[in-house]
């Protein structure tokens, strides 16, 4: 990879012209305060440390300094589906987002090299944990395995983004920067089941319980798996095996048996920050803080805090003056067709947990009041209101914020740079998700090993919400409910791609067949003389 080996060479270069100046008493020293690789991994504290290494790329959400620029995974994926716009200032504020939003993606788009950045960096950092933590630690098998988990969380991202990806099953030796290919997705699936099954075999992940919030844990694996599963057995990927259904719901079977995990009551505290986070639904969950002291406006990757929140957040050009709310960047804006969805289906609790509104707006016979207000909007439409703050209009301004992911004015940080420092959580998998992808299983022809109907799951979900219970449910039903239950979360995309309705949904905003995955940074093709071959859709940019 282009970043392992640019470090590599700058390391060698270093080491070769101190052995050229120093004589051979220096060569038998040992190095003093040196941590290397090669004298790493001398205890469990050591392989514990670079565990947490691994599970750092997760984070990444900025990424100035590495090649990259602002790419929180979930917001980029809401984006590129048809539920919101790209929002900012103007048309030219982060350009790369907005190439998402109307499907012309280029091999220079810098989101697209931030994401991959992230998926073979977190990669890489697993591959030298399972490679380098030695058996005689008491818990090498429990570092091992969630360094499985974690390898096989990227790899499931980036199969998905990029379809074919290069084999990075190992550490790259040097020999092989220039040689390691793409390979067919099929072989990354079935090492991404590997990984997960040796991980749950192994015996050695903890429940939920035993563990801190974020750690991987049995029921974080088991959902992982029955999603590459279902994921194995939709029909964009081809495999046209029925069985991985069955597999599939095997795998969310056994979530819910752990009973480790529950829908919390109240849907409208499900992701809000200030009413405790890593919950009894939350199955795995990205961890953020706002406990960062430094931020760097040149390098952000190692910055602990959710640029999600950051960049959703409703633009002000100053300070909001809001009770509740503190200031963002309005990008990611919920559009029209995402709104006509609560209203089709008369879900007032969902929308008013998940959108920010700047006008009132009925939905379910409810009138959702205005949060926010001193504003006219584009349609003509007064969004004065009682609370009295004003904020700025901005580029495609729909009058709509995402919720679920807002800043809160009362978790601004005490130090370092507030944007730097949001501790919105972001919820990978959620028990609601598990349970509505094992009906998509039950309807698609696997039998329960619960003994459930399909519509049993999804009812359990809808009455949260204080929606009525359904006598029976198919595949549109069950697509319905997820759009609206995990809304904001970068599923939609996903699942429209899998299940071949990319074309027909996403066609009338400029997305066309091919662009199911996306270009091969350029860079990275660059970096190994040309190794890495692009997708066909991107091969005359």
């Amino acid at each position: 990879m282009k970043h392992i080996s640019k470090i590599t060479f700058i390391l060698f270069a270093a080491l070769a012209l101190t052995l050229i100046s120093c004589g051979e008493d220096w060569l038998e020293t040992e190095p003093q305060g040196l941590v290397l690789e090669s004298n790493y991994y001398q205890t469990e504290e050591d392989a514990f440390a670079a565990l947490a290494a691994a599970y750092d790329p997760l984070e990444w959400d900025y990424m100035s300094g590495m090649d990259g620029g602002y790419n929180p995974f979930f917001m980029v994926m809401n984006i590129a589906g048809d539920d919101t716009e790209g929002g900012g200032d103007t048309p030219d504020d982060q350009p790369g987002l907005l190439e998402f939003d109307n499907y012309r993606l280029t091999p220079d788009n810098e989101q697209v090299r931030g994401l991959w950045i992230r998926a073979a960096r977190g990669i890489y950092r697993c591959n030298l944990v399972i490679e380098n933590t030695s058996d005689d630690f008491a818990n090498a098998t429990t570092i091992k395995s969630e360094a499985l988990f974690l390898r096989a969380y990227y790899f499931f991202d980036a199969v998905r983004m990029w379809g074919d990806f290069p084999m990075l099953d190992h550490v790259l030796a040097p020999d092989e920067y220039y040689s390691t290919g793409r390979a067919p997705k099929r072989e990354i699936f079935d090492l991404i089941v590997s990984d997960l099954t040796t991980a749950i075999n192994s015996n050695a992940l903890k429940r939920s319980s035993q563990v801190p919030g974020g750690r991987v844990t049995l029921g974080a694996a088991h959902a992982l798996l029955g999603k590459v599963y279902l994921y194995m057995a939709s029909p964009y990927y081809g495999y046209n095996d029925q069985n991985y259904y069955q597999l599939a719901a095997n795998e969310f079977a056994a979530v819910i048996q752990l009973n480790d995990y529950r829908l919390i009551e109240n849907y409208f505290d499900v992701n809000d920050p200030r009413l405790g986070q890593n919950t009894a639904e939350s199955v795995f969950e990205i961890q953020h803080s706002n406990r960062s002291q430094w931020a760097d406006w040149g390098y952000g990757a190692p910055g602990e805090g959710n640029f999600t929140a950051t960049m959703s957040g409703v633009r002000t050009g100053g300070t909001l003056g809001h009770p509740v709310y503190s200031n963002g960047w309005s990008f990611n804006l919920p559009n029209q067709n995402n709104i006509d969805a609560y209203i089709a289906m008369g879900d007032d609790v969902r929308f008013s947990a998940n959108i920010i509104t700047s006008f009132p707006v009925e939905v379910g016979g409810v009138t959702i009041p205005s949060d926010l207000g001193n504003a006219v909007d584009t349609s003509g439409r007064n969004v004065t209101t009682d609370i009295g703050c004003n904020f700025a209009i901005a580029y495609q301004h729909t009058g709509y914020y995402v919720k679920k992911y807002a800043i809160y004015a009362e978790l601004i940080p005490t130090v370092g740079d507030q944007f730097h420092n949001n501790p919105n959580n972001m919820v990978a998998m959620r028990y609601s998700d598990v349970l509505l992808m094992h009906a998509e299983a039950l309807v698609s022809g696997a039998s329960d090993p619960l003994g459930a109907a399909a519509a049993d799951y999804v009812n359990e979900v809808r009455e949260r919400v204080e929606l009525d219970p359904l006598g029976s449910v198919d595949l549109d039903a069950i697509l319905a409910e997820r759009r609206l239950e995990l809304d904001h979360m970068g599923h939609r995309w996903f699942d429209m791609i899998r299940l071949n309705r990319a074309v027909a949904v996403f066609g009338p905003l400029g997305f066309a067949a091919g662009r199911e995955v996306f270009p091969i940074p350029r860079l990275e093709i660059d970096n190994t003389r040309g190794t890495l071959e692009q997708n066909d859709a991107y091969k005359n940019l």
